[in-house]
């Protein structure tokens, strides 16, 4: 993906974490090192959700959750050697602890920290409205779509005995922030976290022109068989950026879709994570909206397919 510069020439090199990538290979068994805080004397921790409706109002966009995610936990484990990099972002493996007479132990699921790259506390603020912004009304915007394809008969299977064979949905991750606060030194530490999302991760394009298809050496063979034909499923997720494109009267794009195929329901659904949103203008969605630029990118290296035509989209590409 493309990040933009800042926009201040005088300002010098960010600063950034030194950090170890956590182990990889034959590490069953073995324990990583991490760090453990419990709600209590010493640490207090919030839980807060970004509200898009808020935000579009121009109010405090966060809202604080009474309670963590798993009932019952008053704990948190983060490693403390990230499993993932990027150009702005580490990514650590989390966890919620429940602490009794008992012991302590891990309650949930597994999940992702994310964390800034960059030591300066006032860009992990940015990094965390951004993602959460972009994520929030990427995830409003795929339920629309989600429902405009169930209404799509050329997109549905083309008997009723072939229910099984509906077509994906999208869907994109919720995420929190998790703030903890030492009593002790005055001092906080904040995490944006979301589900580890498992299985097979394919990026589908990018916010910088990128689509995958067969001539990058992925031949997908997972298709289902609709009212219209045999649809690959991934053209899905590309059609949801052109949707996206034409729902807003070309205003914006939601690109750099990422994630997983999930197959283990009755259909298939696609989890997401962390995408990127160009618009043309107004609201700046982060330092991945490459504006027009990116619009333009996408525009041109887009293929419409069989999803597009059910959905009625005009051809973006006829080269």
């Amino acid at each position: 993906r493309t990040t933009l510069l800042g926009e201040d020439n005088n300002q010098g090199p960010k600063q950034k974490k030194d950090f170890t990538m956590r182990r990889t290979g034959k590490i069953v068994g073995l324990e990583m090192p991490s760090n453990k805080f419990s709600i209590g004397e010493r640490y207090s921790i919030i839980r807060s959700r970004f509200d898009l409706e808020l935000f579009e109002r121009r109010r405090n966009p966060w809202r604080e959750l009474p309670d963590l995610g798993f009932y019952g936990a008053n704990g948190l484990e983060i490693e403390t050697e990230p499993f993932g990099s990027g150009s702005e972002r580490l990514a650590y493996r989390f966890h919620e602890l429940k602490s009794d007479a008992k012991g302590c132990k891990r309650v949930g699921k597994t999940m992702v920290a994310k964390d800034s790259l960059h030591l300066n506390e006032r860009e992990t603020k940015e990094f965390h409205h951004d993602f959460c912004l972009v994520q929030a009304k990427a995830l409003t915007l795929a339920e629309k779509f989600n429902h405009v394809l169930r209404n799509e008969k050329s997109l549905n299977p083309p008997t009723v005995d072939q229910s099984a064979n509906k077509p994906p949905e999208l869907q994109f991750m919720l995420c929190h922030v998790y703030t903890i606060r030492d009593k002790e030194t005055k001092t906080e530490k904040a995490y944006l976290v979301e589900s580890m999302l498992p299985g097979k991760f394919t990026k589908y394009n990018s916010n910088n022109g990128f689509v995958k298809s067969a001539k990058y050496g992925v031949h997908d063979t997972n298709s289902v068989e609709l009212a219209s034909g045999r649809v690959k499923l991934e053209e899905f997720v590309q059609a949801f950026s052109h949707w996206v494109y034409e729902y807003t009267n070309h205003e914006m794009i939601v690109c750099d879709l990422q994630g997983v195929l999930n197959r283990e329901g009755r259909y298939p659904k696609f989890q997401l994570t962390d995408p990127a949103i160009c618009t043309r203008k107004g609201q700046r969605y982060g330092k991945t909206d490459m504006r027009l630029n990116g619009i333009r990118k996408f525009c041109i290296s887009h293929r419409c397919g069989l999803v597009c035509k059910g959905l009625g989209l005009p051809c973006i590409n006829k080269g």
